[in-house]
């Protein structure tokens, strides 16, 4: 259900130990494979999920991978 999150939208992150991170949905985009530059390192601290679930799934009938669903946050202060 990642596509259903939209900006500002809560994340948390519970590591093993138990220690709980917050993260806050900043953007979310529909991209083409090629469009790298949304999951290259940004030199700052984010969460950047990769779905291959976009909005547009099924075309013509049939399951289509054209497309990425991009959506990032970043740390709740």
């Amino acid at each position: 259900r990642v596509k259903e999150l939209k900006r500002g939208a809560l994340i948390i992150i519970t590591t093993a130990s138990g220690k709980q991170m917050k993260y806050q949905v900043t953007n979310a985009v529909q991209v083409t494979p090629d469009q790298v530059q949304y999951i290259l390192p940004t030199g700052k601290e984010q969460v950047t999920l990769v779905s291959c679930i976009g909005d547009n799934v099924v075309q013509n009938g049939s399951v289509t991978k054209k497309y990425r669903l991009i959506t990032i946050a970043e740390p709740v202060k």
